[in-house]
Protein backbone atom coordinates (compact mmCIF):
# COMPACT_ATOMS: atom_id res chain seq x y z
CA UNK A 1 0.00 0.00 0.00
CA UNK A 2 1.27 3.08 -0.93
CA UNK A 3 -0.16 6.23 0.91
CA UNK A 4 1.20 9.16 -1.03
CA UNK A 5 -0.06 7.62 -3.96
CA UNK A 6 -3.13 6.26 -2.82
CA UNK A 7 -2.83 3.16 -4.79
CA UNK A 8 -2.38 -1.03 -3.61
CA UNK A 9 -0.32 -3.02 -5.12
CA UNK A 10 -0.03 -6.45 -6.09
CA UNK A 11 2.45 -9.00 -6.54
CA UNK A 12 2.74 -12.70 -7.93
CA UNK A 13 4.21 -15.81 -5.92
CA UNK A 14 7.59 -14.57 -6.91
CA UNK A 15 6.88 -10.58 -6.02
CA UNK A 16 6.02 -11.64 -2.63
CA UNK A 17 8.68 -14.05 -1.99
CA UNK A 18 11.09 -11.01 -3.11
CA UNK A 19 9.29 -8.43 -1.10
CA UNK A 20 9.49 -10.53 1.85
CA UNK A 21 13.13 -11.54 1.54
CA UNK A 22 13.60 -7.55 0.86
CA UNK A 23 12.57 -7.28 4.74
CA UNK A 24 16.80 -7.77 5.51
CA UNK A 25 18.87 -5.63 2.86
CA UNK A 26 20.17 -8.47 0.25
CA UNK A 27 21.90 -7.88 -3.03
CA UNK A 28 19.96 -8.83 -6.19
CA UNK A 29 22.99 -11.66 -6.30
CA UNK A 30 21.80 -13.14 -2.75
CA UNK A 31 17.91 -12.24 -4.63
CA UNK A 32 18.61 -14.50 -7.77
CA UNK A 33 19.88 -17.79 -5.33
CA UNK A 34 16.93 -17.47 -3.08
CA UNK A 35 14.52 -17.28 -6.60
CA UNK A 36 16.91 -20.50 -7.93
CA UNK A 37 16.66 -22.32 -4.38
CA UNK A 38 12.75 -22.06 -4.80
CA UNK A 39 12.00 -22.27 -8.72
CA UNK A 40 13.27 -24.08 -11.06
CA UNK A 41 15.14 -20.81 -13.19
CA UNK A 42 18.45 -20.03 -14.84
CA UNK A 43 20.39 -17.26 -13.09
CA UNK A 44 20.58 -14.80 -15.85
CA UNK A 45 15.97 -15.42 -15.67
CA UNK A 46 16.17 -14.83 -12.24
CA UNK A 47 18.48 -11.56 -12.25
CA UNK A 48 16.42 -9.77 -15.11
CA UNK A 49 12.96 -10.45 -13.87
CA UNK A 50 14.64 -9.36 -10.06
CA UNK A 51 15.98 -6.46 -11.52
CA UNK A 52 12.48 -5.42 -13.23
CA UNK A 53 10.79 -5.95 -10.20
CA UNK A 54 13.13 -3.88 -8.16
CA UNK A 55 12.56 -1.20 -10.84
CA UNK A 56 8.77 -1.34 -10.29
CA UNK A 57 9.30 -0.87 -6.47
CA UNK A 58 11.75 2.04 -6.38
CA UNK A 59 9.57 3.81 -8.80
CA UNK A 60 6.81 3.92 -5.88
CA UNK A 61 9.46 4.18 -3.48
CA UNK A 62 8.76 1.05 -2.04
CA UNK A 63 12.43 0.19 -1.92
CA UNK A 64 15.78 1.88 -1.82
CA UNK A 65 19.52 1.20 -3.11
CA UNK A 66 21.86 0.78 0.29
CA UNK A 67 25.09 2.57 -0.77
CA UNK A 68 28.30 0.35 0.03
CA UNK A 69 31.64 2.50 0.35
CA UNK A 70 34.06 -0.86 0.92
CA UNK A 71 33.84 -2.29 -2.15
CA UNK A 72 33.32 0.20 -5.59
CA UNK A 73 32.30 -3.08 -7.38
CA UNK A 74 30.37 -4.97 -5.08
CA UNK A 75 26.39 -5.11 -5.93
CA UNK A 76 24.14 -2.35 -4.25
CA UNK A 77 21.77 -3.69 -1.76
CA UNK A 78 18.26 -3.21 -1.74
CA UNK A 79 16.17 -3.02 1.78
CA UNK A 80 12.27 -2.62 1.96
CA UNK A 81 11.24 1.57 2.20
CA UNK A 82 8.33 0.46 4.29
CA UNK A 83 8.27 -0.03 7.70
Amino acid sequence: MQMNRQSITRVNEVGGMIWSLLSETRTVHELVLCLQDHYETTYQTAENDIHLFLQQLEEYDLVEIIEVVEKESAPLPYRSAVT
